[in-house]
């Protein structure tokens, strides 16, 4: 007889039931508020041993724990979330409980809610939290999750240097930025920079060497002044200085006149934001040629909508070739200008339920997304001066890279300025995209009355993130 698998559902159950259960329960953690009150949460040792090693070792290795255990740095509502890690295939994680809940996956070591945790970290990564997140990183040690912000970072330093949060970034997350070789901001921003962060978290107006210095510490010699021109650092040293030695000014003047002078004192080597273009993940849309009184007639305004099933860093947009409308295929169309735009149109919510085993965002919604004006903020993308040349795809080189995060929609919006019609001859079928294993791209277009997908965005070029 053939051996037969069957699904159930009872361990799931188990889990509900189990979970805070005073009756079942053989151990309960403790915490204790301001005013003195104690709350007991009960918990199953078993449980816990059987996914924690650090639980294990609590309750079941030489010096067992007792049937009380004190925590004293966490909340009982995250610790409540943290436990059903153990006994649900389901979690609730918020912007709100994220942060404790993913260092006590730390603490006691649980691989599926440091992975969670990560994951919600990483999709609802934004200029407001960011420093937050590269600094929770750091402290538990989330090579993914770090990489991930210092790619963030490398995109636009300028900008997220001069946001409110930055103001209040730990000292270890300065330190780490000025280790980083890939920024994309001149040296000069990154000494204000840091000169902006430590006046606010001394409180102090006025810099001295000392000041820097127990802010700072080595890590002052890790900001490039031998990459700057002699005329920036000459201003830079004019307003500040009393925070340079005469070895560190004479070691800052040679490196920048001299090419063959290797520092003693500060790195010299220019930070450079670069991306690997051989490794670039080709993403295009199934399309199929059609008769030329079929032709797809492009308006004046083209919008192609599309997501991804996992965050990836958006690079080129390839458009399909264009054709003079009256004259066919055989009649290129002149060079035609457009504007492109790039807004986020829909996704996930702060709060999201998730899976132990697999975090997943669907992609499939059809929901209509919203049309945003040239000066609306919430464009993460805008060129006025993009040429198609008819006749040939038009390759559309991003000056920097976009995120584009998983199960989000993304709406590519060209303007084109015809000056007489223009047409394409190939037309797009609505699918979804794998272009690696786990990586799929879908587009949400609306299809035409025959079920095919319209637009002129035939391709799209990402690198990992």
């Amino acid at each position: 007889m053939s051996n037969s698998n069957y699904s159930s559902s009872a361990i799931v159950t188990a889990g509900k039931r189990m979970y805070l259960d005073t009756k079942m329960a053989d151990v309960h953690f403790t915490f204790e508020s301001v005013d003195g009150q104690i709350q007991r949460i009960p918990a199953i040792k078993s449980v816990l041993a059987a996914t924690s090693k650090v639980f294990n070792s609590m309750f079941y290795g030489p010096i067992k724990e007792k049937d009380d255990v004190k925590i004293t740095d966490a909340s009982p509502a995250a610790f409540k979330v943290f436990l059903k890690f153990f006994y649900f295939d389901e979690i609730e994680l918020t912007a709100d409980n994220v942060a404790e809940v993913m260092n006590l996956g730390h603490k006691y070591d649980v691989t599926e809610c440091l992975s969670a945790c990560g994951k919600f970290i990483e999709d609802h990564l934004s200029n407001d939290n960011l420093w937050l997140a590269y600094g929770l990183a750091i402290f538990l040690n989330h090579e993914e999750l770090k990489k991930m912000c210092e790619v963030t970072i490398a995109i636009d330093t300028g900008k997220l240097f001069k946001s409110p949060s930055f103001m209040d970034c730990d000292k270890k997350v300065l330190r780490n930025i000025l280790k980083l070789d890939s920024l994309s901001c001149s040296e000069t921003e990154v000494f204000d920079a840091c000169m902006a962060w430590i006046k606010a978290a001394s409180k102090q107006d006025t810099l001295t060497k000392e000041l820097v210095g127990a802010h700072l510490g080595e890590s002052f010699y890790d900001i490039r002044f031998g990459s700057m021109t002699m005329e920036d650092f000459d201003a830079i040293y004019m307003a500040n200085d009393a925070l340079f030695s005469t070895d560190e000014y004479q070691d800052i003047v040679r490196s920048i006149t001299s090419k063959e002078y290797e520092a003693k004192l500060f790195k010299g080597k220019t930070r450079q934001c670069t991306w690997d273009q051989a490794a670039m993940l080709k993403c295009d849309r199934p399309a199929k040629e059609i008769m030329l009184f079929q032709e797809y007639d492009v308006s004046g305004f083209e919008k192609t909508t599309f997501s991804t099933s996992t965050t990836l860093l958006l690079r080129e947009i390839v458009c399909t070739e264009l054709f003079d409308e009256y004259e066919g295929p055989n009649v290129l169309c002149e060079d035609i200008v457009a504007k492109l735009t790039i807004i986020e149109s829909g996704g996930p919510t702060q709060t999201e339920v998730i899976t132990t085993e697999e975090v997943s965002v669907d992609i499939d919604s059809e929901d209509e997304s919203t049309t945003f004006t040239e000066d609306d903020p919430n464009a993460l993308y805008v060129d006025k001066n993009v040429i198609f040349t008819g006749g040939r795809d038009t390759v559309i080189s991003l000056s920097k890279p976009i995120i584009i995060r998983r199960g989000i929609k993304y709406e590519i919006q060209l303007e084109l300025d015809l000056e007489s019609p223009c047409c394409s001859t190939i037309k797009f079928k609505s699918s979804k995209v794998q272009i690696e294993p786990g990586i799929i791209v879908k587009f949400h277009d609306k299809p035409a009355k025959n079920g095919d997908k319209v637009g002129i965005v035939r391709g799209l070029r990402f690198n990992k993130y």
